[in-house]
């Protein structure tokens, strides 16, 4: 009886360990095929002078943010196409006057974590104020590693999807995408190449999903939401 336990007690732990091992499923994405440790350069390195460099940015604008700045990035903590976009495309830009875009929305961004995590994973590369306890945050702390942010990918990423539905507000959308990701290096909670690998994050995700037939159907039916809307026009 003890052998039947304990053989079925090794069979459980195989299989969790295997379940652990398969990468988490995408809604549009094949993470199979955006593996970022091999599409992106590894983080500079803890000793660097490029990372010292950033750090020392971080320290900087702990100096020079202002009360409104701080707020900004405060509302940028959302990580929605509503809070990137900040009411650039008017009052009538909401997830309730807009429920497909919305969903639609919430299912794109959703694909971030799946491909940013485990590069995260593998990298290791400890949040500004893990690395240095001094850093004072204007943000809620996070514990997850630090590059590429995955918040700074959903800002990048919500440009690049809405911006083929709004052509003509691109210039606004990426500029938006900007300020969201830029609220992550404001409050020291991520470094400046932490941002910046995650425009890179983002174009990879959004030229692979764009070749999705469910992604363009979801995509069609949103972008004719917006035009009934008369967002952006």
């Amino acid at each position: 009886m003890p052998r039947v336990a304990a053989a079925a007690a090794l069979l459980l732990l195989l299989a969790t360990t295997a379940m652990a091992a398969e990468p988490r499923a995408g809604n549009f994405v094949d993470v199979a095929k955006l593996d970022l440790t091999v599409l992106l350069p590894p983080p500079p390195a803890a000793d660097s002078a490029q990372a010292k460099a950033e750090l020392a940015e971080i320290h900087q604008l702990e100096k020079t943010r202002t009360p409104e700045r701080v707020k900004i990035a405060q509302d940028d903590e959302t990580e929605t196409v509503f809070a990137v976009v900040h009411g650039d495309l008017g009052e009538g830009f909401t997830a309730e006057r807009l429920p497909v875009t919305a969903a639609f929305f919430k299912r794109v961004l959703a694909d971030e974590g799946v491909v940013v995590d485990p590069a995260k994973t593998v990298w290791g590369r400890a949040r500004p104020h893990i690395a240095d306890p001094t850093v004072t945050l204007c943000v809620k702390a996070s514990k997850s590693n630090a590059y590429p942010s995955g918040h700074a990918t959903v800002g990048y990423l919500s440009a690049l999807v809405l911006g083929d539905m709004l052509p003509d507000r691109r210039a606004v959308l990426f500029a938006d995408a900007q300020r969201f990701a830029e609220s992550r290096v404001v409050c020291g909670i991520h470094y400046r190449s932490d941002i910046e690998a995650s425009r890179s994050v983002a174009a990879l995700m959004a030229f692979q999903i764009r070749q999705n037939p469910v992604f363009q159907k979801e995509f069609a039916a949103a972008a004719a939401e917006l035009r009934a809307a008369h967002i952006g026009q």
